[in-house]
């Protein structure tokens, strides 16, 4: 594949910015998954996520024939990694079948970061921080929540910490959260809000605005049109920066956007405590 064939088949125009590029991967991506759930194809179905992700590295300037540890080739996989579901892995695992040596990397990363799942206590309410955020104390941050939240017994909170210092590493984190799933409530920075709301991790809360007193002016920035069927931009975060339970030094970070997960296991706690961050 040549460059203006690449530009071709992701749809951008000659000289497009990286960020642009990014995007539109994105979007090709989740159309992709979603054609493959609504409708049963075939080998063109493959076929078609070969070229656009080789059409991805070519202009991002991966070169996906060689295995190379600089840093360039390390961000672009995790910055793809971030908001990946089970199909997408697989995805990547078949595109990249020569590299056995960065498919075993991820698989034993994987491992190392879904395994507290498995071994955990069963939780009522399990709540994730991702982005430049943090907590620093466990078991004074899990104390807040069942405070605010009367009959909750067991919340769980697991935090992915994004930082300019070792990004690889934390996004691998970050996308093992993800992919392992069970979440009910994330709690994000707004860059990276914008990544896991596109790949369809997050519920709209438009039926949760009246109940939750949400005021959609205020969080008019976490208006998104995700779904293709929808009109009108939905809201699919709000901003809770200033609430008592995630105030410093129980949480870092200056940027705080509570969302619902697209399939909470515990949805009627995790309204709860949406409804809880909301007071200052």
């Amino acid at each position: 594949m040549d460059i203006n064939n690449a530009y071709r088949v992701l749809g951008v125009k000659e000289g497009a910015q990286k960020q642009e590029i990014e995007k539109r991967y994105s979007i090709l991506l989740k159309r992709q998954r979603q054609n493959r759930e609504n409708v049963s194809t075939g080998q063109n179905d493959t076929d078609d996520f070969d070229q656009i992700t080789a059409a991805y590295n070519l202009l991002m300037g991966y070169n996906c024939d060689e295995f190379k540890e600089d840093s360039s080739y390390k961000n672009g996989f995790l910055y793809k990694r971030l908001g990946i579901d089970y199909k997408k892995v697989s995805n990547f695992f078949y595109y990249h079948k020569a590299h056995i040596a960065i498919s075993i990397v991820v698989i034993i990363a994987l491992f190392v970061f879904i395994s507290p799942f498995v071994n955990r206590v069963e939780s009522d309410l399990d709540i994730a921080l991702i982005g430049d955020l943090a907590y620093s104390n466990d078991n004074t941050f899990k104390q807040n929540i069942r405070s605010a939240i009367p009959g909750l017994k067991e919340p769980s909170v697991v935090n992915a910490q994004i930082t300019q210092v070792d990004k690889g590493l934390e996004y691998m984190q970050a996308a093992a959260i993800v992919t392992a799933g069970g979440i009910d409530v994330y709690i994000v920075d707004k860059v990276n809000f914008s990544v896991l709301a596109e790949q369809g991790i997050f519920a709209s809360l438009d039926d949760l605005v009246e109940d939750l007193g949400i005021d959609k002016e205020k969080n008019k920035a976490y208006l998104l049109n995700i779904e293709q069927n929808n009109k009108e931009p939905q809201l699919y975060g709000i901003d809770v920066s200033e609430s008592a339970i995630l105030k410093e030094p129980v949480v870092y970070g200056k940027q705080k956007i509570a969302t619902l997960s697209s399939r909470p296991k515990n949805r009627e706690n995790a309204v709860k405590l949406l409804k809880a961050l909301l007071r200052k």
